[in-house]
């Protein structure tokens, strides 16, 4: 059983790797194909761009003499980036051979190793994937025209004419639904990119949800006047009412029909100037008459009527003799020779409450969709969207995923300065800065923390509520994790505690084990989970209960002002377990410092109000929570919480010892049956005021409004 050795090299051991990895590569030739027996062709044909010399004009030809040069000319950079070759000593003779080959064999696993960590996360997306439907619901679609030339020329000369359209819904060349829409003279406030909104039956947002197959590629062709076609996503649609909402981002210019000034036709008056109009799939415009009576009834009209399917979302217009022509509603529905409109003047209001502008920025803090529509996943983001779902997050405002809308505070980001296990596989071109912290805390404090430093989650039928750091301590007979009680709030609104939850403890490479809650502290926000069986790599418990406090002169709590501190966190296991850290110093009482600061801002950010919380300068992010702050001779000083601000609250070890000792002889005086330990039913607690830990939720934002059409992951639009 080894030790988790996460490879953060001294500038010593990298320039000796570099040595090694280019004699390994010159002096012994046989070590390219050794390498290229080991790899299998498909990961060699998938990473031949990687080595491949950058030379313009190269003919690009795996096996051609300029790219096997190349190879082995820069088998010593990716020996460098994959971190694959043990620190080499210096030898001679035939002992530079062996350390060739050594490190060609280190390399070829690192590789291998490479691979199968990608084959895992492909795993997980196909599994999403065969979710889905292998083919599609429905037969295709035959659409059927309607109309009497009469009708359709009584508008051909009309610019109304260009703002009628028809919207296909294709599957790579089959069709699966086609119905008409209209152009509106609307707007998304949010988007300040040039697009166009049309209005069409929300029938298409139906056939959009039953067709989706595995292949997740139905596309939306709005097709206008004069045979242009242009690209749409489906933005809100609502069943009730019947609608859904069409947006291209198109340049090319559609007249806008206005809905500003509706037409309200008294009802059961006879009227001989309503016609239907709808626009077939090849463009062609179509339109009926209706001379009968209208009819209102719960929010919508009807009107005696002959079309078809395919004039679903189409407009119904009023065309008196003489000009000035009217909207007078949008076809939602029809059958048995009439048809179902929804009024202009209920179109108008429907669109100017949920087109108007939701947001003062681009930032999506909170948001939810508007009740009584839903959205619809754009083509190429299901599986997305599912693992999105699946890690706990939420899903973007509607047109966020074509927009490149960005996902912030996530468990996954990272903070400070990273810290590779031995052998990490993927390129990570992160930025340490001049202050290395690794290197000052040395190596056996970096050793330490490797070995005891975890990634903790909580999981609620499958699907990711929390995760965070935590600290692996002696207990009384078997390993503990110290971590926050965060893991286990569901609710940041009333912040209660769920016993049930299911919980992981991670360690790279792929050390997972079941969590046990053994005890909780709501007011102090601790957590003890116990491990269900032993991690299968090295560990390093901490003694925490029994090291002795360095003595200041001058403290709060525990811990001095100005001491230089660096606080902890392991990434989640997406993010492979890495470890960061982040160097500050001791500021002082939390409350005392952050209602100063409140003093001078608006900012509105919930924080921690528990009275014994200190603050450090350490910048953390959200999968720091839980994580320790040590001293840079490793001693542990406190556990890290995180509130938005750029510093970090935590709880000294003080209370942290406090509530461990208390708690621990709880747990010797409970059955099995006891557990979890809630202390804060305890008599010294109970009369405590309830404290908040509130934690944010992550959000979407647009960052920087680029066009989509250039940056569109997912879809190809020209």
């Amino acid at each position: 059983m080894t030790g988790i050795d996460l490879g953060t090299v001294s500038a010593e051991a990298e320039v000796r790797e570099m040595n090694g990895a280019r004699s390994m590569a010159l002096s012994s030739p046989i070590n390219f194909f050794y390498f290229l027996s080991q790899v299998s062709p498909t990961l060699i044909f998938r990473s031949w761009k990687d080595f491949a010399p950058r030379k313009s004009g190269a003919t690009r030809h795996l096996f051609s003499p300029l790219y096997v040069r190349g190879w082995i000319r820069d088998l010593a950079w990716p020996a460098k980036l994959f971190r694959a070759a043990e620190p080499m000593d210096k030898v001679s003779g035939s002992g530079e051979e062996s350390s060739s080959s050594s490190a060609m064999e280190s390399f070829v696993k690192n590789l291998q190793l490479k691979r199968k960590m990608v084959m895992e996360r492909r795993a997980v997306e196909q599994r999403f994937r065969n979710e889905l439907r292998e083919k599609m619901m429905d037969a295709p679609f035959e659409p059927e025209t309607f109309g009497d030339p009469d009708s359709t020329k009584k508008l051909s000369d009309s610019i109304m004419r260009r703002g009628v359209v028809s919207v296909a819904l294709l599957s790579e060349d089959v069709l699966v639904y086609a119905c008409s829409g209209i152009s509106v003279s609307h707007t998304h406030a949010n988007i300040q990119d040039h697009h166009t909104v049309f209005v069409t039956s929300a029938r298409l947002a139906q056939k959009f949800n039953d067709n989706r197959t595995r292949d997740d590629n139905l596309r939306i062709e709005v097709r206008a006047s004069e045979g242009r076609t242009l690209h749409g996503f489906l933005y809100l649609y609502d069943e009730k009412k019947g609608i859904a909402i069409v947006t291209s981002f198109s340049l090319h210019y559609v007249f806008a029909m206005d809905t500003c000034n509706p037409l309200d036709l008294p009802g059961g008056t006879l009227n001989n100037d309503l016609f239907a109009y709808g626009r077939a799939i090849d463009g062609t415009l179509m339109g009926a008459s209706c001379s009968h009576p209208v009819f209102k009834d719960k929010g919508t009209s009807t009107v005696s009527c002959e079309i078809t399917e395919s004039g679903h979302g189409g407009p119904l217009l009023y065309l008196p003799p003489g000009g000035s022509e009217h909207i007078v509603g949008l076809i939602v529905k029809s059958g048995h020779g009439k048809i179902t409109f929804l009024s202009t003047k209920q179109l108008h209001n429907w669109l100017q409450r949920f087109l108007k502008k939701t947001r003062k920025s681009n930032h999506f803090r909170g948001y939810s969709l508007p009740k009584g529509v839903k959205t619809v996943i754009p083509s190429g983001f299901m599986v997305r969207s599912k693992v999105l779902q699946s890690l706990g997050y939420p899903l973007p405002p509607p047109l966020l995923f074509e927009l490149n809308g960005r996902l912030t505070g996530t468990f996954e980001e990272y903070f400070g300065q990273l810290h590779y296990w031995k052998g990490y596989p993927f390129h990570t071109t992160y930025d340490n800065g001049p202050n290395r912290i690794w290197y000052q805390l040395g190596e056996r404090v970096t050793q330490e923390i490797s070995q005891s430093v975890v990634s903790i989650a909580s999981f609620k039928d499958n699907t990711r509520c929390f995760a965070c750091t935590g600290l692996l301590i002696t207990g009384k007979d078997c390993p503990l994790v110290l971590t926050s009680a965060s893991l286990l709030r569901t609710d940041d609104a009333e912040g209660e505690i769920d016993e049930k939850l299911k919980i992981e403890v991670f360690l790279p490479r792929n050390h997972t084990v079941q969590g046990i809650l053994e005890l909780y502290h709501e007011y102090y926000n601790i957590a003890v989970v116990s491990l269900k069986s032993d991690l299968t790599v090295a560990i390093c418990p901490q003694d925490i209960l029994n090291v002795t406090e360095s003595r200041n002169t001058k403290s709060v709590g525990r811990a001095s002002i100005g001491r230089s501190v660096v606080a902890i966190g392991r990434g989640t296991k997406k993010c492979h377990g890495l470890l960061m850290a982040s160097m500050g110093e001791v500021k002082g009482k939390y409350k005392a410092i952050t209602e100063r600061k409140r003093k001078r801002s608006t900012a509105l950010v919930k924080k921690p109000d528990c009275q014994d919380l200190l603050l450090s300068t350490c910048q953390i992010k959200k999968v720091g929570i839980g994580g320790p702050l040590i001293g840079l001779d490793g001693s542990f000083i406190g556990m890290n919480f995180y509130d938005e601000t750029g510093t970090t609250p935590f709880l000294p070890r003080k209370e942290i010892l406090t509530v461990l000792c208390q708690g621990f002889n709880l747990l010797e005086s409970s059955s099995l049956a006891g557990r979890p330990v809630n202390m804060d039913l305890s008599p010294k607690t109970r009369m405590r005021k309830r404290t908040q830990w509130p934690v944010s939720k992550p959000y979407w934002f647009l960052g920087g409004q680029v066009h989509p059409l250039d940056q569109l992951v997912g879809k190809v639009l020209m």
